[in-house]
């Protein structure tokens, strides 16, 4: 009776499996263009011919083999077994989750399902490699060096002169970042003039390595940038006298123009009233002439003056921020003593420009 009873439950337990899915790889690492497979397995209860499907969880789900066919780009390089799928040729763009479904009508639970991810590995490219070819001794100096396409990401080797810079070293001038690829100097000196090139490794391809360029260090040419500074001091003085000139000859004069249109208004008005006789009329009429005349030849004047100024000031304006240009391209790659050097110029041209005076009561801003 008791064997009997055990008998029968363990019928009744055999009868409520439900579908199951498994695989055997649920992580799938294969190098680019090599063939992938799929792994997905499944058991069960009564069903003998269940639906399998095969999709690609990304953003939107895709399906990969739907109604016993392969569908979109897989359609002609793929291939099943049971329900394992074979990819061939595999790229970048395969990578991804994947999911393998089996659906059983017949069964207690009529839906089972497992997740693969497939990774595919991509061998380091040539990398790209930023070396400054000069630099100013006591400035920063970053060489970059960097590989976008390598899976998993590349680390990096920096070389000088084909020797490998180790990426620690006690008291060493600089610092590497494996990672990153960039190879900081942070006062660079003379002794690190040479040539540089770097290498990209992941484990999955040989490494590769870019071109090696050359990186020369000067020392500041102290003696060019004071010839700047002269120059400059040069040309702001020929600023200065060229507006005294120009104020001198009335160019800066708003007034006299006018004073002298004013008194020959003033002479016509005096005129007109003058007896209203046939000479006066004539001398009126004469004068009127004459003022006409003399009040176009004051404005035709003051219109000369202002070409003339006005030229003036644009050539100078452009002389000086050429001669500025070449002073800080001079200096731009030493950053402390360019900073330095453009203060002292700015307080130096400021309390140079408050305290000229120019005569006459005009004021140089």
């Amino acid at each position: 009776m008791f064997v009997s009873v055990a008998l029968l439950i363990l019928i009744q337990s055999i009868a409520v499996v439900p579908v199951t899915v498994t695989s055997r790889s649920p992580q799938v690492e294969v190098h680019e263009f090599s063939d992938a497979e799929l792994s997905c397995e499944f058991k069960t209860e009564n069903e003998m011919n269940p639906r399998i499907e095969w999709k690609k969880i990304d953003k939107d789900v895709s399906f990969v083999y739907y109604d016993g066919h392969f569908v979109g780009p897989f359609h002609d390089r793929a291939e099943i077994k049971g329900a394992t799928v074979r990819l061939r040729r595999v790229t970048q763009v395969d990578a991804g989750k994947y999911r393998c479904e089996v659906s059983a009508p017949l069964d207690s639970i009529t839906l089972g399902e497992t997740n693969v991810t497939l990774r595919v590995l991509v061998p380091p490219q040539t990398p790209l490699c930023d070396v400054p070819s000069s630099a100013l001794t006591g400035s920063q100096v970053e060489l970059r060096c960097r590989d976008q396409h390598s899976i998993p990401p590349a680390v990096y080797t920096w070389f000088k002169d084909n020797r490998a810079l180790p990426i620690r070293q006690p008291n060493a001038t600089y610092t590497v970042n494996e990672f990153t690829g960039i190879l900081t100097f942070q006062t660079v000196s003379r002794a690190d003039t040479g040539q540089y090139h770097c290498e990209a490794k992941n484990g999955v391809g040989p490494a590769k390595s870019c071109q090696g360029t050359h990186m020369h260090i000067d020392d500041l040419n102290v003696a060019a940038v004071i010839a700047g500074v002269v120059l400059l001091c040069l040309i702001m003085l020929f600023c200065v006298f060229g507006a005294c000139y120009a104020h001198r000859h009335g160019y800066f004069s708003r007034h006299s123009g006018s004073r002298s249109v004013t008194a020959r208004l003033t002479l016509a008005a005096r005129t007109s009233t003058e007896p209203n006789t046939r000479e006066s009329r004539q001398r009126e009429k004469h004068q009127r002439l004459h003022t006409d005349t003399q009040i176009e030849r004051v404005f035709e004047r003051e219109r000369e003056r202002e070409f003339v100024l006005g030229d003036l000031f644009f050539f100078l304006h452009h002389v000086i921020v050429s001669v500025s240009n070449t002073v800080i391209f001079c200096v731009s790659a030493n950053i402390r003593a360019t900073v330095i050097l453009q203060r002292k110029i700015s307080n130096t041209l400021s309390r140079s420009c408050c305290d000229v005076k120019m005569t006459d009561g005009w004021q140089l801003l």
